[in-house]
């Protein structure tokens, strides 16, 4: 046993609360999640900790859990769902899913973990921020490809009326584009956000001769949207 569960056991057998929260909400639970300490949160779990149990800005372990980049992470992420006694799809204050926070965290085994618990790759945060979103803006083919085979909606428009069209056409990788349009999304390719841009001003702005061409191929056609204007 490391020395840090040693003490932790030693407190809890001289009658220290283990379900006492400080001043944020904070439980013994929320800070072994954050360090993805496997033994420690296995501890917590025997005492009856309840694992969905939320600090004051709603997240709870598995929020807290699965965004962390800690080698004990997986290994946490798969013990508290385990439990099933956290909504998988529960969110936390700003809206954002375990699933979410692994995407924006880059964590595309944490968020194989949660999909193939039963995730929901198409919940969108407060402010209208999609798993997928987070995956095709950081170029993360891993993850793009994972979310789309695990059912992610490709054909939603945002608060902008952007879709995720016009998301992977400012990234570089044309991969990413490749991969949203053969899942469906072809369907959005000359629509236009609020200000009337398409996908294809989106590559032109950014200079991006093999986005534009690529998109070209599936059928964008120049003198749509704001050029109409």
């Amino acid at each position: 046993m490391c020395h840090e569960l040693e003490v932790a056991q030693l407190l809890v057998d001289h009658g220290a609360q283990v379900h006492s929260a400080n001043k944020v909400g904070k439980q013994a639970m929320h800070a072994a999640a954050t360090e993805c300490d496997p033994q420690m949160v296995q501890l917590f779990l025997g005492l009856g900790v309840n694992p969905a149990d939320k600090e004051l800005k709603g997240w709870n372990s598995l929020h807290l859990a699965a965004q962390s980049d800690k080698p004990g992470t997986l290994e946490v992420v798969k013990m508290l769902v385990g439990t099933q006694r956290i909504d998988i799809n529960d969110q936390q204050g700003n809206g954002a899913t375990a699933l979410y926070l692994a995407a924006q965290a880059g964590r595309s085994d944490v968020a194989q973990l949660l999909l193939e618990g039963g995730a929901n790759p198409s919940i969108a945060t407060k402010n209208d921020i999609r798993p997928l979103e987070r995956a095709v803006a950081s170029s993360n083919i891993e993850l793009v490809d994972l979310l789309i085979r695990h059912g992610a909606d490709v054909k939603f428009l945002d608060n902008m009326g952007r879709s995720i069209v016009h998301i992977a056409s400012a990234q570089p990788d044309v991969r990413i584009l490749r991969r949203v349009l053969e899942a469906g999304a072809d369907a959005l390719l000359q629509q236009p956000d609020h200000r009337g841009g398409t996908p294809l001003h989106v590559a032109v702005q950014n200079d991006n001769e093999e986005i534009a061409l690529a998109l070209m191929e599936f059928g964008a056609t120049p003198g749509i949207g704001r050029s109409n204007t």
